[in-house]
């Protein structure tokens, strides 16, 4: 191989598996999202950007090289219980070779391992460390508590959507609610901006909090007059809440060989007792006929008649840790298989 930089740059090809388990309590932990990985040595350090997205039920991920700006798609795993293998082949000047990674979980969204770069002959050109942060994605809804001087506590529900790219939202409080004019995520840290009414005065609000793991917000909030000038502050904190699948989503599921489907998916109840409904977008109603949940995944089914044709289709999909739901439609008819592709819900921020 030409250098070893060159091996050592091709590390943003390294791939993560779908799922690893938990210290604590032995769960399956989502790996979707972005992840920030460093792999360092004696030489020095590359840094690299890992970003997975399910389609159909299968995670697929891309790497970016943060220096060269290179981008990659990602593949080969392998994963038993806490510990991540990672094999990649690479080739250099006609020489073949394998990157591999070995990890473990040793906190929630963390990994950390060794990666080595090794020829087909068994030469090692480099190995070192990697280790791996998981990106919070903010969007979800959100318990708030502000902290006013007097030592008084007001409570919100601070309600997220979109990637953290472009995150939107708003506070629901006893006071009604209140649209946020900003919402910026800069590494682990989130800031808020939203005008409040105090008994005529506007004052403008930032909050600025830090992730505390992806369920767990702290910080604190400033409040400011029309001239800028800083009137008060105090602490804020907010925790995530865990949401059912109860309410409305909107659907989006892609079609062979056509435009996408889009409608949204009503669900009443509560985890072990749902029913619903599937509306499409030309205002059709459908009753779900089998609702299933088991963990985070949920299957569904729906009859389907259009065209003079008639059957079955079955949804399956995981929660995501944004909140959403990704998986697969499959369509049956007289127990056929007849079609299948991928399907994603977004929960609908009233």
């Amino acid at each position: 191989m030409k250098t070893v930089f060159c091996l050592f740059s091709m590390l943003a090809a390294i791939t993560i598996s779908p799922c690893v388990y938990a210290d604590h309590h032995n769960e399956m932990v989502d790996l979707t999202g972005v992840w920030h990985a460093t792999a360092s040595t004696d030489d020095g350090s590359k840094e690299v950007v890992w970003t997975f997205k399910k389609d159909g039920g299968k995670l697929k991920g891309v790497s970016l090289d943060l220096d060269s700006q290179e981008e990659r798609d990602l593949d080969r795993v392998t994963v038993k219980g806490k510990s991540v293998t990672l094999e990649i082949d690479v080739e250099q000047d006609g020489i073949e070779g394998m990157i591999r990674v070995e990890a473990k979980l040793k906190s929630p969204g963390k990994l950390e391992g060794m990666f080595e770069v090794v020829g087909d002959d068994g030469t090692e050109y480099m190995s070192g460390e990697v280790v791996a942060e998981k990106e919070v994605a903010f969007a979800g809804v959100w318990e708030a508590v502000s902290i006013l001087p007097d030592g008084q506590e007001i409570k919100s529900q601070m309600k997220l959507s979109g990637d953290n790219a472009k995150l939107k939202g708003m506070l629901e409080s006893e006071n009604g609610e209140i649209e946020l004019e900003k919402a910026v995520v800069k590494d682990k840290a989130l800031r808020l901006e939203f005008e409040f009414d105090m008994e005529g005065n506007a004052l403008d609000i930032v909050i600025k909090a830090d992730s505390k793991g992806p369920d767990k917000l702290v910080g604190k909030w400033v409040a400011s007059g029309d001239d800028g000038n800083e009137l008060a502050e105090g602490d804020w904190s907010a925790v995530r809440k865990p949401q059912g699948l109860a309410g409305l989503w909107n659907v989006v599921a892609t079609i062979p060989d056509s435009a996408d489907y889009k409608g949204t998916l009503t669900l009443k109840g509560k985890k072990g007792s749902y029913s619903g409904a599937s509306t499409r977008s030309d205002g059709k109603v459908s009753e779900l006929t089998k609702i299933d949940t088991d963990g985070n995944k949920v299957v569904f089914s729906v009859p389907f008649e259009q065209d003079g044709i008639s059957g079955i289709v079955t949804v399956t999909a995981e929660i995501e840790e944004d909140g959403s739901l990704d998986g697969e439609w499959v369509m049956t008819s007289d127990g056929q298989e007849v079609a299948s592709d991928s399907w994603k819900a977004t929960r609908a921020v009233k």
